[in-house]
């Protein structure tokens, strides 16, 4: 069993009375951690904290303190399982691990000359509305188009929601075409 499954399997109150500890209705029981007369740690679903001495952490880490163990030891009595690797298992794990740092990569180059693309297009067309003659032909698509822009950009970047990045590198397309002709 691996660390999440065994989390997942065990709850923390399950663990803590293992070790003989009551546990009120609240979650509070006397913290082993250190003296007292009344009930500071909290046990949570899947942590504890306590409130007088500030001990706190997960299964794995109430394991570790209570039976003064390494982590290894704390996860093999919980039920965990190491399993080592073969080398081919490694090497298709590494090359996993390789290609989704490359596509993340890639998405993020992506993403970046997208918000450049839009920055461009956006001032270009504010230039070409201050610079221009009003109701000239380029002065009409910017006017057309700015808003459109604007709008893609408060959605993506401001409120975070996704966008047809299509239509806007249309949009551009289409602006370069109509300003340059």
């Amino acid at each position: 069993m691996t660390s999440e499954e065994i989390k997942q399997s065990i709850s923390m109150r399950e663990v803590v009375q293992q070790y003989g500890i009551h546990i009120d209705r609240k979650g509070f029981c006397r913290c082993p951690f250190h003296n007292e007369k009344t009930g500071s740690l909290k046990i949570y679903k899947d942590s504890f904290h306590c409130f007088g001495c500030g001990a706190n952490g997960d299964v794995f880490k109430f394991v570790q303190m209570i039976d003064n163990c390494d982590f290894k030891t704390a996860f093999i009595s919980l039920g965990g399982t190491y399993e080592t690797m073969s080398d081919n298992a490694r090497i298709v794990a590494n090359t996993k691990r390789e290609r989704a740092k490359n596509e993340r990569e890639r998405k993020e180059k992506a993403e970046q000359e997208f918000k450049q693309e839009l920055i461009h297009h956006i001032d270009l067309c504010r230039a070409v509305i201050e610079q221009l003659e009003p109701f000239s032909n380029e002065w009409c698509v910017c006017q057309d188009y700015l808003p459109r822009l604007l709008n893609a950009w408060q959605m993506k970047y401001e409120n975070g929601e996704e966008i047809d990045e299509l239509d806007v590198h249309r949009i551009c397309r289409e602006i370069r075409r109509k300003i340059s002709s």
